[in-house]
């Protein structure tokens, strides 16, 4: 038996966020991922997080900017959480949200 699909209206609306990184020195994928993931726990704990539907967009990275997925309810929330990361593995960071988009691939070509 196939499983029933979920209506647009009832399914729940996404925003990607541009985050352009600033630092010392280059930043490993990974560890940003980590450090976004930390900082979204600590401050959102983890039924917010889970309720947000937080996600760094994993192909997204260039070196410069990456894409977080969260829900639209959930938007501030994810900035400042953001905003609260302040080193990554013992290195002075800057991240800050540049683009707010409900379509991903409006943020790809930037």
């Amino acid at each position: 038996m196939p499983l029933k699909t979920i209506s647009s209206t009832a399914r729940e609306r996404k925003r990607y966020l541009l985050v352009k990184v600033e630092s010392e020195s280059s930043v490993e994928k990974k560890e940003l991922e980590n450090a976004i993931l930390n900082s979204c726990l600590q401050f959102l704990g983890e039924l917010g997080v889970a309720k947000a539907g937080i996600q760094v967009v994993s192909d997204t990275w260039n070196g410069k900017t990456v894409i977080v997925k969260t829900g639209h309810k959930y938007v501030d929330e994810t900035k400042f959480a953001l905003n609260l990361i302040k080193s990554i593995a013992d290195r002075k960071v800057r991240l800050s949200v540049t683009k707010v988009s409900g379509a991903i691939l409006k943020l790809k070509g930037e």
